[in-house]
């Protein structure tokens, strides 16, 4: 017993409907700006416990007999967080290597000890996911867009 082709697909709902190309790149920034904000909590999270954190790569390496072959190498990561006097901590969180402006000319978000940089970051990270910042990576981008149009 077999059904037709044509039983077959008259028992599916069927629509007109086209695949949406649109990119929102306001989610891409966002994302994007999770996954180094997520690198930077290792990075603090590392000197914390007095540590240095390098990241992972991918490279081609070629082998003795002359294959290339995938690797994984470490990278060096730029920490936003530093501190001026060793006992103030400052964070800027940072778009397209630049930092973004988080209120009207405030760019660094003041911690009180080394200790509450991982916690710090986590929060900047739960603001992001509320969509709280949105503003400032689109201004962050548009000023990379245009320097690189000039």
């Amino acid at each position: 017993m077999t059904k037709t082709v044509s039983s077959i697909i008259s028992n599916f709902n069927l629509t007109e409907a086209k695949k949406s190309v649109a990119i929102d790149r306001v989610a891409e920034r966002r994302i994007k700006l999770l996954n180094n904000l997520d690198e930077q909590k290792l990075a603090a999270q590392a000197v914390i416990e007095g540590k240095e954190y390098y990241g992972e790569k991918t490279v081609w390496q070629t082998t003795e007999s002359g294959e290339k072959v995938k690797a994984t190498a470490q990278r060096r990561v730029r920490q936003w967080f530093y501190t001026n006097d060793g006992s103030t901590w400052y964070l800027e969180v940072r778009y397209a290597n630049k930092p973004l402006q988080l209120a009207k000319g405030m760019t660094a978000i003041v911690i009180s000890t080394k200790d509450k940089l991982v916690e710090t970051i986590e929060q900047v990270i739960a603001a992001v996911k509320a969509f709280e910042l949105d503003v400032a990576i689109t201004a962050a981008a548009g000023a990379k867009r245009s320097v690189k149009a000039a």
